[in-house]
């Protein structure tokens, strides 16, 4: 996937409150493993955004030329994480559309998030 980073590769934002986040991209499980599963048990995760979930629609149900996009963002100030967003790419009538890592079998649209803190 060409994002102008390389993998691993992070990009800060200023969020409109003044926090500033940085965003790294994942285009594998195995890369955003550690981070899901420590968000899956100490943050605020739906039984359709548990790691083991993601990993069978990965393996049976993504499009065979569609790829991962899996979004990570940190406090850029503190490093600590704050959300995980599982998404795809995937090529549709010659564009490219970015979607829910859903294939359509779950019933969320939300983030994985660190914690109960708003965002907002």
């Amino acid at each position: 996937m060409t994002t102008g980073l390389a993998e691993g590769g992070a990009a800060p934002h200023a969020g409109t409150a003044g926090i500033a986040y940085v965003a790294q991209l994942h285009t594998s499980l195995e890369t955003a493993k550690p981070l899901w599963l420590r968000l899956e048990t100490t943050g605020v995760c739906t039984g359709h955004q548990h790691f083991a979930w993601a990993e069978g629609i990965v393996e049976r149900l993504m499009p065979p030329k569609a790829e991962l996009a899996i979004v990570e963002l940190r406090d850029a100030a503190t490093g600590e994480p704050v959300m995980l967003v599982p998404l795809m790419r995937r090529r549709a009538f010659g564009h490219w559309v970015i979607e829910w890592l859903s294939c359509g079998v779950c019933d969320y649209a939300a983030p994985l998030l660190a914690d109960a803190t708003p965002w907002t």
